[in-house]
């Protein structure tokens, strides 16, 4: 973010959606609720829109971060499967 920053490569918003894929959602792994709380927490920041289970299509568009935005969605459909983490695809 500071080289972003200096250089001007991207917009702060698309550079800080690069750094939430590659910094945070990749710490993020588990079973349990928590991990569903703190993903469903993650999609409402990114969204401004509470997560729907039903959801078929997101209008990555108008997320703020829409590259994070996927990779959650990603993440709380394999949670229903028992476990989830940024690795698995």
């Amino acid at each position: 973010m500071a080289y972003n920053n200096e250089d001007g490569l991207l917009p702060f918003d698309q550079a800080f959606d690069h750094a939430i894929l590659q910094k945070i959602l990749p710490r993020i792994a588990g079973s349990d609720s928590r991990v569903d709380q703190v993903l469903r927490e993650l999609y409402v920041i990114f969204t401004n829109k509470q997560f729907d289970e039903d959801l078929t299509e997101m209008d990555l568009a108008s997320a703020k971060y829409p590259l994070s935005v996927a990779k959650v969605v990603e993440m709380l459909r394999r949670l229903r499967d028992g476990f989830t983490s940024y690795w698995i695809s």
